[in-house]
């Protein structure tokens, strides 16, 4: 505890210090004692509920008759895969959550109807500004 300063008379200051990975454990055990078991709960079930409505919405999406997307339960071990992650927090609604598979499922259409065939003959070198153009320093 310190006292600081504030609008002109001194105030007691209290800081919580604590390790980053410790302060995940912290935080829900203050949801925990805010809420309380039922509301935990609750909070709980909401982003399980909205993370099962994302993933069946995905997992709804084809190219060509094929799932766009694979679902694997396990970490991927192979690095030659591209892997997509969505985090789901308490404050993600189930509005939001069909617009970020309705603007998915847009930019599939789009990048689909894309011609991409000449795409590894363009030089990409023009897009960078002229000072960076070296293909050495990449990013």
């Amino acid at each position: 505890m310190t006292s600081v300063s504030y609008l002109g008379g001194k105030a007691d200051s209290y800081t919580l210090n604590f390790s980053r990975p410790a302060s995940g454990i912290y935080v829900q055990y203050y949801k925990f004692l805010r809420y309380g078991l039922a509301g935990y709960q609750q909070v709980c079930d909401n982003m399980m509920g909205n993370a099962k409505y994302i993933r069946d919405g995905l997992r709804a999406m084809t190219w060509k008759g094929r799932p766009r997307f694979v679902f694997s339960l396990c970490r991927d071990e192979n690095p030659g895969r591209t892997m997509f992650r969505i985090v789901v927090k308490n404050n993600l609604t189930r509005r939001m959550a069909d617009h970020l598979l309705s603007s998915l499922a847009e930019t599939f259409e789009f990048l689909d109807a894309v011609d991409f065939s000449g795409l590894h003959a363009f030089d990409s070198r023009r897009l960078r500004h002229r000072d960076q153009r070296r293909l050495t320093q990449h990013c």
